[in-house]
């Protein structure tokens, strides 16, 4: 038989997440054990994400950062953040990325966005050079990597390079009209 397909009739439209579709699989963000040369080393930390749903899901304008504030008992003496007072409905992000337009992801597939995209040895054992995504802080001191896209910078309120908090509180995933 002759039979063409139409690319169009097979093609399944992207739609933006609901809540639970788009999942944290993995909050990598103790880094890496003291290791060639280093004590510390938080550069290979990443986050992965993963399509939770059976159809393909729009990234676009997704926003994924650190919530403001301390993780209470593990900072002993803090007093909660203001903001938890003043708007008890709300969340009030430090540091807010924003994956780029155009981003698909597949149902069960997962996404990743690196600290910093690239391959971590000596000090890490976490190959990252191959991510979707990297944070890159456009303060001028933060290293570009090459071979990963950089994500969209929002709100960013620290050094030269984002890390996840090992103190807490908390990192979030919000759709662009939350």
């Amino acid at each position: 038989s002759d039979a063409t397909v139409d690319i169009e009739d097979v093609f399944i439209e992207a739609v933006v997440p609901a809540p639970g579709e788009l999942l944290i699989e993995e909050l990598y963000y103790s880094g890496a054990a003291p290791n060639g040369g280093t004590d510390h080393y938080f550069s290979d930390q990443f986050i992965e994400l993963v399509n939770a749903s059976s159809t393909p899901l729009d990234l676009s304008g997704i926003m994924v950062g650190n919530v403001f504030g301390s993780a209470g008992a593990i900072n002993f003496g803090m007093q909660p953040n203001s903001f938890a007072t003043t708007y008890p409905e709300s969340i009030v992000f430090s540091t807010l990325w924003r994956i780029p337009a155009d981003t698909r992801l597949e149902p069960g597939q997962s996404l990743v966005i690196a600290h910093d995209g690239t391959n971590h040895r000596p000090f890490s054992s976490v190959e990252l050079s191959a991510a979707d995504f990297e944070t890159f802080v456009t303060s001028g001191k933060d290293d570009d990597h090459p071979t990963v896209p950089n994500m969209e910078e929002v709100v960013y309120n620290g050094g030269y390079d984002w890390l996840l908090t090992v103190f807490g509180p908390s990192v979030a995933v919000i759709s662009a009209g939350t």
